[in-house]
């Protein structure tokens, strides 16, 4: 497998690399990328500039990726969710996108 396509969201576009700017899907920055997994198919955002924490999101959240940076599918307020705290689970990596909005009020 070429290590340089696993960059990269979909063949032809922008790299994903740390540093990257990561925004929701209103067009809110909501982060930058601090490590990029593509076995593991999440990426680590790095939330926050004086309280900073990690976060871990699915790259089946991503919706695109431009010069400008990654566009999430998820909202600012999802990225609350307690899920996305840890790595994602082998069977969890489709949550972010097969979810009502119901999922965040599920014990």
């Amino acid at each position: 497998m070429d290590s340089n396509r696993d960059m990269y969201n979909n063949p032809g576009q922008v790299p994903i690399a740390p540093g990257t700017d990561v925004f929701d899907a209103n067009g809110d920055k909501v982060g930058t990328v601090r490590q990029y997994n593509p076995q593991a198919s999440y990426l680590v955002l790095e939330k926050g500039t004086l309280f900073k924490k990690d976060l871990y999101v699915p790259v089946s959240a991503i919706d695109r990726t431009t010069t400008d940076g990654i566009r999430l599918s998820l909202f600012k307020d999802d990225l609350k969710a307690d899920r996305f705290t840890a790595p994602p689970t082998a069977d969890a990596s489709d949550m972010a996108t097969n979810r009502t909005m119901d999922d965040d009020l599920m014990p």
